[in-house]
C-alpha cells in the first residue's frame, strides 16, 4: 500500500512538468494562492538530473499539439504517485486523456480547478490504500493512453471504479446505466461494474461506435439488440431480456442508428 510522505501532515509534495516555463511558473503561482495543501516545485523537462522521488504527484502540462510531454511519464515511478494532466480545452489529445480515465484540469486555472486537484489527489491516495491492486490498474490506464496516443481504439475502453482502473474490451460490454454522478457497466457474463463516471463520460467516450444513448439513463451495445419495437413509443429488448425505452429526444437518432446497425448486420451476419 501506498503512503503520502507528507499527508500526515496534511501536505503533497507536487512537481509541475512543462516545456513551456512560463506555464509552469504561472501553475506554481496559482497553486501556491489557492492550494492548503500542495507543495509545488518546478522542473525542467530537459534536466536529466532531476530528482523526483519525493514527489507526491505530478501536474503534467500536455500541449495543444505536442505530446512529446508524456515522455516524462518513463521517468516517474508510478508506483508511489498520481498523475494529473494539464491541458487546454483546444488540446488535440484530450479526448484520449479522457478515453483513458485519467485526471485532468483545464487551462485557465482557477480557484475551484485546484481544489479539484486537491480532493481528487486524496480519493486517488484513499483508493490506493485500499487496494494492493490500485496501481495495476493505474499503471494499465496510463499505458492505454501511450499506446492510443496517436489513434484511439474502439476495441477496449478504460472503466474507472472505485476500487481502481480496470480496461475491458468494448465487445463485453452490453450496456451502461446512470447512477447519479456514477455508472454501472453490464458485462455479458452477467457480472457488472460501478464506475465512478458520470454516463455522459461515456457518451462521449464511445461516440462513433456501436453504443448509442437511448435516454437519461441508459447506453447500449447495439452489438446485443435483440428487436426494437415501435407501439406507443420506440422501445428495445436487449439479448439478455431485458426492455428499455428509448426517449422521445433520442428516438429519431437512434432510428437512424439502428436502420444503419440493421443493414451491416445483414451483410455480417456473424456480428452479433
Amino acid at each position: 500500500m501506498v503512503h503520502f510522505r507528507n499527508l500526515k501532515l496534511n501536505c503533497m509534495n507536487c512537481t509541475i512538468w512543462s516545456k513551456d516555463q512560463n506555464v509552469s511558473q504561472e501553475l506554481k503561482k496559482q497553486v501556491d494562492q489557492w492550494s492548503t495543501s500542495l507543495n509545488c516545485n518546478v522542473v525542467n523537462h530537459d534536466n536529466s538530473n532531476i530528482q523526483f522521488e519525493n514527489s507526491d504527484a505530478h501536474l503534467i502540462h500536455v500541449d495543444e499539439n505536442n505530446h512529446s510531454q508524456l515522455d516524462v511519464l518513463s521517468m516517474l515511478n508510478l508506483t508511489q504517485s498520481f498523475v494529473i494532466f494539464i491541458v487546454t480545452p483546444q488540446c488535440k489529445f484530450i479526448k484520449v486523456i479522457k478515453a483513458s480515465g485519467l485526471d485532468y484540469a483545464f487551462l485557465p486555472m482557477k480557484m475551484s480547478s485546484v481544489r479539484d486537484i486537491e480532493s481528487r489527489l486524496m480519493d486517488l491516495h484513499s483508493m490506493s490504500s485500499e487496494s494492493e491492486e490500485f496501481f495495476t490498474g493505474y499503471r494499465r490506464a496510463l499505458e492505454f493512453l501511450s499506446t492510443n496516443i496517436h489513434r484511439l481504439s474502439k476495441k477496449e475502453i478504460v472503466l474507472p471504479c472505485v476500487r481502481g482502473y480496470m480496461i475491458s474490451r468494448t465487445e463485453d460490454i452490453v450496456r451502461f446505466e446512470s447512477e447519479g454522478t456514477y455508472s454501472w457497466a453490464f458485462f455479458a457474463d452477467g457480472t457488472n461494474l460501478l464506475t465512478n463516471k458520470p454516463i455522459k463520460h461515456f457518451e462521449r467516450v464511445l461516440e462513433e461506435s456501436s453504443f448509442i444513448r437511448i435516454c437519461q439513463e441508459h447506453i447500449i451495445n447495439l452489438q446485443y439488440l435483440e428487436s426494437c419495437q415501435r407501439k406507443e413509443g420506440v422501445s428495445v429488448t436487449l439479448q439478455d431480456g431485458r426492455t428499455l425505452g428509448v426517449s422521445i429526444r433520442r428516438a429519431p437518432l437512434f432510428m437512424e442508428a439502428f436502420t444503419s446497425w440493421s443493414k451491416r448486420r445483414k451483410y455480417n451476419p456473424s456480428n452479433r
